[in-house]
């Protein structure tokens, strides 16, 4: 398969947002001038969802049992 430059954009900043980098962070070291422009580069990994969903779930849990 042929690999982009574009694509490696797109892994390195999900990458970087899946180990906790800012999106302003990410955009600056992929120099973009707007956030929003790397909000649509960084993709949230599927574990990424699935530990803050437990996250969420535990504390709304931990708040009903006090």
């Amino acid at each position: 398969d042929d690999v982009r430059l574009h694509d490696l954009r797109h892994t390195f900043a999900s990458r970087a947002l899946a180990i906790g980098e800012g999106l302003p962070m990410i955009g600056e070291l992929l120099g973009h001038r707007q956030v929003n422009t790397t909000a649509r580069y960084a993709h949230l990994a599927r574990e990424s969802i699935q530990a803050s969903t437990a996250k969420v779930a535990d504390s709304i849990g931990a708040d009903i049992l006090e």
